[in-house]
């Protein structure tokens, strides 16, 4: 792979021009995040040249001189452009030499970046609350209403439905302006945002090969706790070792313990607030047909672990315990099961078969049986269930029709099937006098003694 080389040529392909409000929404809230050089880029190459064609090759090198940019600053703003979704690069190895292509996308609006949690979160990291509490009255500031009788010409009145002929259709769909961000940052619990990571580690001189070399267990507390990247760096922020390794034991000791206090505050509600707002999120999606059973699922794919046995604790008045937190740890560790149908497992084991606790053999046993039965979904975890229950069934229905045994053919003695000879009076009589010897034999030898 070449790299990257200052003679080497680019171009640019932009969206529509910048309008008042992308400029507002840039130095709003994109610029304390990007900072004034990845700006300075940015409107570079947005507002230069505006009759600039794509296809013409552009130098580096005139780049670097007219925005006072060097080698190294121009890559790290080129990537923080990247990681806000406000532009990709495209390497293009060709025979005459590499170039690159520079596709610039749009900002998304205040109140679209507002409305995401962990772009506002990544905000108020740089600004703080109050600043950003500014921002949201800003956006939420309504125009004053206008009083008086609104006198204007529709479209139709000045022109008159009947001056033109109307075609079929538009020869274009509606086209949405590409708008930043273009990556996925709160809905995948699997991957990792490490170009955001690594950035807001950056003040801590945390090295990216120290973040990657634990990424696998960042994943699992994750995905176990339904964190978002941001959370993560808190934490990681907080459990430095002095060689700037990430100290992971700390932070899963931090996970647990926060885990219990938010159970001494939740005490006897029936799911934490976390919980509560994702719950709300589902029904408010769900429509009024949905059944239980369908919002129960949407449940078990929507929360992380740890929340979802929680929910369950604290709907009968129970908590979660340490060594049951200590059984999802190493349950997750063992990356079998995909984390909603690590939900089914806890559901059957508390819910249905009314376990009060969770052994680690316990756990062990289940996740190991359906990784074998190849239980990858809700839907097939669900299945599997009410097949074996099935199974169950039928085994205690022909148990019970046989009586609870087996039926056992007895094998009669020959001697059933003799017939014994007829006896005469006289042989009845003369062993009756027999048996008289006898009793009176047994008499006398009693008067003896």
């Amino acid at each position: 792979m070449t790299e990257f080389s200052l003679q080497q040529k680019y171009r640019i392909i932009r969206d529509n021009p910048l309008t008042m409000t992308d400029v507002q929404a840039l130095t709003k809230v994109y610029l304390p995040i990007i900072g004034q050089t990845a700006f300075t880029l940015y409107l570079y190459w947005m507002v230069e040249s505006p009759g600039q064609k794509e296809s013409e090759l552009l130098s580096h090198t005139t780049l670097l001189d007219e925005t006072g940019l060097d080698h190294k600053t121009f890559l790290t703003a080129r990537q923080t452009l990247e990681s806000l979704g406000l532009m990709k690069t495209y390497r293009q190895d060709l025979h005459a030499g590499t170039q690159w292509a520079y596709e610039l996308h749009l900002p998304m609006s205040m109140a679209a970046f507002l409305a995401d949690k962990t772009l506002t979160s990544l905000l108020t990291h740089f600004l703080g609350e109050p600043a950003v509490a500014n921002l949201v009255e800003l956006v939420r500031m309504k125009r004053p209403q206008i009083n008086g009788e609104n006198v204007s010409q529709s479209f139709f009145d000045f022109i008159g439905a009947n001056q033109f002929q109307q075609i079929d259709r538009a020869p274009l769909s509606q086209v949405e302006q590409k708008r930043g961000p273009v990556f996925k940052l709160t809905d995948d619990n699997q991957r990792l945002d490490m170009t955001l990571i690594s950035q807001m580690l950056a003040s801590y001189q945390v090295p990216l090969i120290n973040i990657k070399e634990h990424e696998e267990e960042l994943v699992v507390e994750k995905s176990l706790y339904g964190l978002s990247d941001l959370d993560l760096v808190r934490l990681i922020q907080q459990h430095l070792l002095p060689n700037k390794q990430l100290d992971m034991k700390g932070i899963r000791r931090s996970l647990q313990a926060g885990m219990m206090k938010q159970q001494r505050k939740t005490k006897g509600a029936i799911s934490s607030t976390d919980t509560t707002s994702k719950e709300k999120k589902v029904q408010s999606k769900s429509t009024p047909q949905q059944s239980k059973g369908q919002a129960l699922v949407q449940l078990m794919q929507t929360l992380s672990p740890v929340a979802f046995l929680q929910a369950i604790r604290q709907a009968t008045g129970g908590f979660i315990t340490d060594a049951e937190l200590k059984v999802l740890e190493d349950t997750a560790q063992l990356n079998r099961l995909p984390v909603p149908v690590i939900n089914v497992a806890l559901y059957e084991l508390t819910v249905v078969e009314k376990r009060s606790t969770i052994s680690k053999a316990l756990m062990q046993t289940v996740v190991n049986d359906w990784a074998q039965a190849n239980i990858i979904t809700v839907k097939g975890a669900l299945a599997y269930l009410k097949k074996r229950q099935q199974n169950k069934q039928s085994t205690g229905r022909t148990y019970r029709s046989r009586g609870g045994r087996q039926a056992i053919k007895e094998t009669r003695p020959d001697w059933e099937h003799q017939k014994g000879a007829t006896v005469s009076a006289a042989e009845r009589q003369r062993a009756a006098d027999k048996m008289k010897q006898i009793r009176e034999r047994r008499a006398q030898k009693k008067d003896e003694h």
